[in-house]
């Protein structure tokens, strides 16, 4: 089964679709998206509030996710993620009638509150993995983000002897026990070959994956790696799937590809 959607990317700007992207999902790979922000994301420490908040809230209300033969269901049917992300609340309608239903995050100019009351039930939220997030009870809330590309930022999976000195993603529950799928969007810098950031190997990218529910990433040859060796060739968007499902295993997996334009080091 191959599966392929578009995914829109928004700017953080109060009005407009800037961003066209495609999505594609390989045999048997779970249709899902998540979208990267274009602006810096602030980072997420373990937070006890969090944890508690998490297993409190997390699954009680809306939505019911499960993942089955690396499959994602919502109520218990087979169900093709299409999202868009860092819209405006005002930009929804729009989405909507263009068949998106998968919102992820908010832009500066609204907030998660404004974004899951405009999509309603004609689709899902799934915002930023936060203490308040976890405490809001959205009625349409699928999952939660964890911070984008946190392997980048140099944001760690949470371990057992964490250094004080460093930052770490909260340690979250599965969708398993909680009906809610935790997303985690990593740089293409776990492929084999590729440089790794300071502090992160491929034992750390196992980490990352069992922390969450999801696995993406991102490639982007023409716009961001185009002087990168090994990242600057199309042919790096298939190989980025093949080896992120080889680290997800049994998770579903997703992936973020240019179709036209974006900003970046050789972009527009």
């Amino acid at each position: 089964m191959t599966l392929i959607s578009t995914e829109q990317h928004i700017e953080a700007s109060p009005s407009g679709f800037n961003r066209l992207r495609n999505l594609q999902e390989m045999s048997r790979f779970a249709g899902v998206v998540s979208i990267a922000a274009c602006f810096a994301m602030g980072g997420i420490g373990k937070s006890p509030k969090a944890e508690a908040s998490a297993g409190k809230i997390l699954g009680a209300t809306g939505p019911v996710a499960t993942i089955e033969q690396d499959s994602i269901k919502i109520n218990g049917r087979p169900t093709f993620l299409i999202g868009a992300g860092w819209l405006s609340a005002g930009n929804v309608p729009e989405a909507l009638d263009l068949g998106i239903k998968i919102f992820q995050s908010s832009n500066p100019y609204s907030t998660h509150e404004s974004i899951a009351a405009a999509v309603g039930d004609r689709g899902f939220v799934v915002p930023d993995y936060s203490p308040e997030n976890l405490a809001a009870g959205f009625s349409n809330v699928l999952g939660y983000a964890l911070h984008d590309e946190a392997d980048g930022h140099n944001i760690l999976p949470p371990s057992m002897d964490q250094d004080p000195k460093k930052q770490y993603l909260p340690r979250t529950k599965r969708v398993a026990e909680t009906g809610k799928l935790i997303f985690q969007t990593l740089t293409a810098h776990y492929l084999a070959g590729q440089s790794k950031f300071n502090g992160v190997d491929m034992q750390t990218y196992q980490a990352y994956a069992a922390n969450a529910d999801v696995l993406l990433t991102d490639v982007y040859p023409k716009a961001h790696s185009c002087e990168v060796p090994g990242l600057n060739v199309l042919s790096t968007v298939y190989d980025a799937m093949v080896q992120l499902k080889q680290l997800a295993g049994k998770k579903p997996v997703g992936e973020w590809i240019e179709s036209g334009p974006i900003t970046g080091v050789c972009g527009i």
